[in-house]
């Protein structure tokens, strides 16, 4: 085997495992995001988020106090799931409850009422602080 052939044959073996590299990379990286897809969400059918988007309404949409949120975490939904999320631990067993979280990336003030077991925010304060976004 002459010199030129070695090294045509040395280049056929790195085109051929750098094609086979990048496919095992494709392959890898598409069942990755097909695995973040299937996680499931603690939230989905929380009862504390359902309150929680039934008891801020109008405060998640355009304009409102809570707007801000659904721009940074994309839907009211999300918003809410992330409020809900922030409280615990630290609210009381039943009652109302007033507490600072950071939620969005920015510290928040939240107030609500736990209701048997089930924590609705009411209101949502965005606090002064540093923009975190």
């Amino acid at each position: 085997m002459g010199s030129g052939e070695l090294a045509r044959t040395a280049v056929l073996a790195l085109v051929v495992g750098a094609v086979l590299m990048v496919l095992v990379v494709r392959v890898r990286r598409d069942s990755a995001r097909e695995m973040q897809r299937t996680l499931p969400n603690p939230w989905a059918d929380s009862p504390a988020v359902s309150a929680t988007l039934a008891a801020l309404g109008s405060q998640l949409a355009p304009g409102g106090t809570a707007g801000w949120l659904v721009v940074v975490l994309g839907s009211e939904r999300a918003a809410a799931e992330a409020l809900v999320a922030s409280l615990h631990p630290g609210l009381p067993d039943d009652g109302p409850f007033s507490v600072n979280r950071l939620v969005g990336g920015a510290p928040v003030r939240l107030t609500g009422k736990v209701s048997q077991g089930v924590a609705a925010v009411t209101t949502v304060e965005r606090l002064a602080g540093p923009d975190l976004s």
